[in-house]
């Protein structure tokens, strides 16, 4: 894996779901079940990733991810205590 951001998006059940944006490197990338295999052996099963998406690269502003951009991209937002 060469870069990855992580983002919410909704889910009517647990109000926010889990989404691993990745950009894959090398010849052999990883699968998503095997990305969401490998979360699951290191970490709490909330932050697992319930879906993953491959990107190109992440887009970014002033050298940093643009989260406001992925969440655009791919269905995120509307987190809990957030105005916008």
């Amino acid at each position: 894996m060469h870069d990855a951001a992580v983002i919410g998006t909704p889910d009517p059940t647990w109000g926010q779901r889990v989404v691993a944006v990745v950009v894959a490197s090398g010849d052999d990338p990883p699968s998503v079940d095997e990305l969401i295999e490998h979360c699951r052996l290191r970490i709490a099963s909330y932050k697992k990733p319930a879906g993953v998406v491959f990107v190109d690269e992440l887009p970014r502003r002033d050298g940093v991810v643009d989260y406001d951009a992925l969440d655009q991209a791919f269905g995120g937002g509307g987190y809990p205590g957030c105005a916008s």
